[in-house]
């Protein structure tokens, strides 16, 4: 398995998604208030991305045993990595409901 590979191609889809999604705010400005469904989904999905950045990215090298740690400490690790991910798709499936909602928030 190489982590390298995954991480050069993954670097280019990430600053794609980055790219529109500013194309998108620069091109609703202002409006974007009268949105609140879609602010509230703009939002939680920069918070879903810092996660997977911060968070579960360092934690995949521990699971993928490219770390030397104890057997324990590994197991522990993947185990929150397991949790964070559970907590990430609801985040995910939050964001679906808005867009396809489109619920009135306030």
């Amino acid at each position: 398995f190489h982590v390298t590979g995954v991480q050069t191609c993954a670097l280019p889809i990430c600053a794609g998604l980055a790219l529109s999604g500013l194309a998108l705010l620069s091109i609703l400005g202002a409006s974007l208030l009268e949105r609140p469904w879609l602010l509230t989904a703009l939002v939680i999905y920069a918070l879903v991305m810092a996660i997977a950045y911060f968070v579960q990215r360092p934690a995949i090298r521990s699971v993928l045993g490219l770390e030397a740690l104890p057997e324990e400490v590994a197991a522990a690790r993947a185990r929150r990595a397991r949790y964070v991910s559970y907590g990430m798709g609801a985040l995910i499936g939050t964001i679906g409901i808005l867009m396809s909602g489109k619920p009135e928030l306030w």
